[in-house]
């Protein structure tokens, strides 16, 4: 590949071409180029086509994706591939192709099956300008393949205010019951990228409607206190407790997520000195997850007084710690020491 044609073989695609259309800001960059036969040459003339741009090459993966950075700008470049899954909901085997409408074929949705050339050509096989217009989501590829799509359909759809189609409906009915033959890891992944959504609330209800993690209900008092959970990858373990999920599967988590999962009793849990050596030392979100299930003040109240109380108290140790420390989420604890 010459420059001039490493310029007609890559290609933006996915959501950079879709934000585009929409005019609205893209986080992710991501590119494609077409190889020739030969693919390795082809990759080392994609690297130094980056690298003539300012950019350096920082991983390489096993599906001949390549990562660049230049400066805080994050550019994936991927070979124009096509997927095929040995069984449903498996990690798919990879081959090259030769064509940029053979990898588009491969993804999602219409609205991500969208590449534009480096002349700003936009080449759109599968209707994805036209479904954006019509404001549909609509899928292309299986979701018994790959079940995490549905999750995926339900952040594009809440995000940029599309109505599920008929198809995207069947496919989530096909779908759904393979989503416990999939890793955690890949759950928790698009669990994470919903929790930082502006609309997650609106995500989440869509998960819990359709029973993608189990039985779960949506509780009155959680659209009152959303606006106060940070917007951050790890809040999932909030919503997926606070709804009462009752996926089995939650392999490798962190201590930080079990320790929601073990306060669930507390829920049920009369004693308030109990309660409170219990969440004295865990995240201070597990409290306002409580009260969410509950609508008990208590938990409540610890949550917004937890913090502050520490700071005055501190010092005190022993029993004499937790009576005073309870006595100040009760708000009769006074900065002389007195109850």
């Amino acid at each position: 590949m010459r420059r001039g044609k490493v310029l007609k073989d890559i290609y933006y695609v996915g959501g950079v071409v879709r934000d585009r259309l929409l005019g609205v800001p893209t986080e992710d960059v991501d590119m494609v180029f077409v190889p020739d036969e030969d693919v390795e040459k082809s990759i080392r003339e994609v690297i130094a086509f980056m690298e003539s741009r300012g950019f350096t090459l920082r991983m390489r993966t096993p599906f001949n994706t390549l990562k660049f950075e230049k400066g805080e700008k994050v550019v994936d470049v991927a070979m124009a591939r096509r997927e095929k899954y040995p069984r449903p909901a498996s990690l798919p085997k990879v081959e090259p192709v030769f064509d940029i409408v053979e990898d588009l074929a491969r993804r999602d949705f219409t609205i991500n099956a969208m590449a534009m050339d480096m002349h700003g050509r936009i080449i759109d096989p599968f209707g994805g300008r036209e479904h954006l217009r019509k404001k549909i989501l609509i899928p292309i590829s299986s979701f018994i393949d790959d079940p995490t799509r549905i999750f995926r359909g339900i952040r594009y759809a809440r995000r940029l205010d599309l109505r599920y189609s008929r198809n995207f409906m069947r496919q989530t009915a096909r779908g759904k019951r393979y989503i416990p033959v999939l890793s955690f890891a890949r759950i928790k992944n698009e669990l994470e990228r919903i929790s930082v959504e502006r609309k997650r609330l609106h995500m989440w209800e869509d998960i819990v409607h359709w029973r993608l993690l189990g039985e779960g209900m949506i509780p009155s008092l959680l659209s009152e206190v959303e606006p106060h959970i940070p917007h951050e990858k790890g809040m999932w373990i909030f919503f997926f407790t606070s709804m009462g999920l009752t996926f089995h599967k939650l392999e490798h988590i962190t201590r930080r997520e079990r320790q929601y999962l073990e306060s669930l009793p507390l829920a049920g849990e009369d004693d308030p000195m109990r309660i409170h050596k219990l969440l004295y030392n865990r995240d201070r979100y597990i409290a306002l997850m409580l009260y969410v299930r509950t609508g008990r003040d208590f938990f409540l109240r610890y949550f917004e007084r937890r913090d502050s109380c520490r700071k005055r108290i501190k010092g005190l140790k022993g029993e004499k710690f937790h009576r005073a420390w309870l006595e100040c989420i009760y708000g009769r604890w006074d900065d002389s020491g007195n109850g």
